[in-house]
């Protein structure tokens, strides 16, 4: 990065110095560059950009096909989506119950106090998304248990019973 301030430094000092190199002749009556050296000096000075870009910057930046920004603008959007729903996409159902019941495991054998309920409300929620209520509705259990005044594990938890009664009915 100090290159480029470096490089940025001293083309303004370029530009600096031709464009106001006529008003630095003391005593000689001030010309002003034709069309021509201004339109040339134009062109030198943007080929002398692209040329020390071709040195010191990120020139594959530049080469970037329709797919690879599809792409990138797929993954920016996995990174911002919530965990759950970025691992639901991502890998087959089986495969994140699995992980579910393997971390469930190792926060059950943990040391008490050692496990908060944020841990317990991800659980839940992991589990509610791919729509196992059983194992939600306990991790809220133990979730509220750890932290008995926090009224939105309560709100998710009644938000959940709600969402299975209207849908056995």
């Amino acid at each position: 990065m100090t290159a480029f301030w470096i490089a940025a430094c001293g083309l303004a000092a370029l530009a600096w110095l031709l464009l106001s190199a006529p008003l630095h002749r003391l005593g000689a009556p001030a010309a002003e560059p034709s069309r021509r050296t201004r339109a040339w000096l134009g062109v030198a000075v943007s080929a002398f950009a692209f040329v020390v870009y071709g040195f010191l910057g990120n020139i594959d930046a530049l080469r970037t096909s329709p797919s690879q920004a599809a792409s990138a603008s797929l993954s920016t959007q996995a990174e911002t989506a919530t965990p759950s729903a970025a691992v639901a996409s991502e890998a087959p159902v089986e495969a994140v119950e699995a992980m579910l019941d393997a971390m469930v495991i190792r926060m059950q054998a943990q040391a008490p106090g050692t496990v908060d309920a944020a841990g317990w409300r991800l659980v839940a929620r992991s589990y509610a998304s791919i729509r196992r209520y059983d194992g939600a509705s306990r991790a809220y259990g133990l979730a509220i248990e750890l932290a008995p005044d926090d009224q939105a594990l309560r709100a998710e938890l009644a938000d959940l019973q709600k969402s299975l009664q209207a849908g056995a009915r």
